[in-house]
């Protein structure tokens, strides 16, 4: 596996707070929730756990979408983004726990 650079470390660190930017605007202004009360407690930390797997995850999931001919129609380069953001945790996971 190769290793990765500190620039592709804080890029995938900017598209992510991007994400943790949005969910927090949409919430506080749109939705007018507090996103430090406790039902969404829960999703603010499950986000901001998203956030810090990111960098690893976003390099399977777009691998994997590439991968598969018949994703291509529906999945783009965003949309692998914001599956790899939020999928990020499972797919931390289940690596450490294959062993990869």
């Amino acid at each position: 596996m190769k290793k990765r650079s500190l620039s592709f470390y804080l890029l995938t660190v900017v598209i992510g707070g991007f994400f943790l930017f949005a969910y927090w605007y949409l919430m506080t202004e749109y939705f007018a929730r507090d996103i430090f009360s406790f039902p969404w407690l829960i999703l603010t930390l499950y986000f901001v756990l998203c956030l810090l797997a990111f960098s690893y995850a976003e390099k399977r999931v777009s691998a994997f979408i590439s991968e598969q001919k018949a994703l291509d129609i529906f999945a783009t380069a965003r949309l692998s983004l914001i599956f790899a953001f939020i999928f990020a945790p499972f797919v931390f996971i289940i690596s450490k726990l294959k062993g990869e």
